[in-house]
């Protein structure tokens, strides 16, 4: 049951959520100014929070359950922080989003040699109101890597339902197949080349880990094991 996953106050804080994307997903559709991926984003959140939300009430709740609405929630707040801003820079000025609707911010690029693993965790309705937990990988090389986000190529034909503001798990192995970098990150953009993936950094340890992927590739090193998880 839901109860055996949140607390009292985080079923609260999911339902607050729902009703933020319920009432800001048709005010996206009436501007005109609302980059189109901010307007898919809301509602596709808000679909993906209700399922959830349906999920959680099961006498058995899936093995993925618990990250799935973690990525779900990550999803949301952004879109709605996109939303927020665009409201709030309105009319004296767009914010400056590029096509993906997610803020682009210059950081240094390295060139990367490293193979990195993509998971998306995600949610499908079938025709009479079921909901199906359903996580997806693949692996590439990364082209290169930044304090602010990662390139990886992609082709289109892999993780094809991921699109931009959308939530995948950026995870690196060491010798043995243990994993040595684990990090969630937002697509920022997508295109014929890859993804162009932005970081969360919603934590000290992401913050570290990040700072010790790049010095790795400086060095042409793969991240030391045992600091992420």
């Amino acid at each position: 049951m839901l109860g055996d996953v949140m607390d009292d106050s985080p079923k609260v804080r999911l339902r607050s959520l729902r009703d933020r994307l319920a009432a800001a997903a048709p005010r996206a559709r009436l501007r005109s100014d609302a980059p189109p991926e901010l307007v898919k984003g809301l509602s596709t959140a808000a679909r993906q929070i209700e399922a959830l939300m349906r999920v959680a009430v099961a006498a058995e709740l899936p093995a993925d359950f618990a990250d799935t609405l973690e990525d779900a929630v990550a999803e949301a707040n952004l879109a709605l922080h996109q939303f927020d801003r665009l409201v709030e820079t309105a009319p004296q000025a767009k914010p400056k989003l590029h096509a993906g609707g997610i803020e682009r911010r210059q950081h240094e690029r390295l060139d990367a040699n490293i193979t990195v693993k993509l998971l998306r965790h995600s949610l499908r309705e079938d025709d009479i109101g079921g909901v199906s937990l359903k996580s997806e990988t693949t692996s590439r090389p990364a082209r290169n890597v930044s304090t602010g986000g990662i390139f990886v190529a992609v082709p289109r034909a892999e993780l094809a339902q991921v699109g931009v503001g959308n939530v995948v798990h950026v995870q690196i192995a060491g010798g043995g197949g243990a994993l040595v970098f684990n990090a969630r990150a937002v697509v920022a953009r997508r295109d014929e080349q890859g993804m162009g993936l932005s970081w969360i950094l919603d934590g000290d340890r992401v913050r570290r880990d990040v700072t010790a992927l790049l010095e790795a590739v400086r060095r042409g090193a793969t991240p030391a094991s045992g600091r992420s998880g």
